[in-house]
């Protein structure tokens, strides 16, 4: 429930390129670097910095693939991505 919410509200406002790959990625290095450092804390396997490199990289691609994604759809409904009518 809260993140469907947070979500939501999310989505709502802001939508832009740069903001929605800044998130994207800084969401994706925040919980990269909470796991590899309870990987490291707790003994339960390696850390391993290309780790953080490449989920933060995956995390940036998701926030591009998202981006084309929402533009299509949009785009379909003959939409911009704030939900105005052109």
């Amino acid at each position: 429930q809260v993140a469907q919410i947070l979500v939501s509200t999310w989505l709502r406002f802001s939508l832009t390129f740069t903001t929605v790959l800044l998130d994207a990625t800084l969401l994706a290095f925040a919980f990269s670097s909470g796991i590899e450092f309870a990987q490291l804390f707790f003994k339960l396997g390696t850390w391993q910095l290309s780790d953080m490199f490449f989920n933060t990289l995956g995390g940036a691609c998701g926030g591009l693939v998202f981006l084309v994604l929402m533009k299509t759809i949009n785009g379909m409904r003959g939409q911009t991505t704030h939900g105005k009518k052109r």
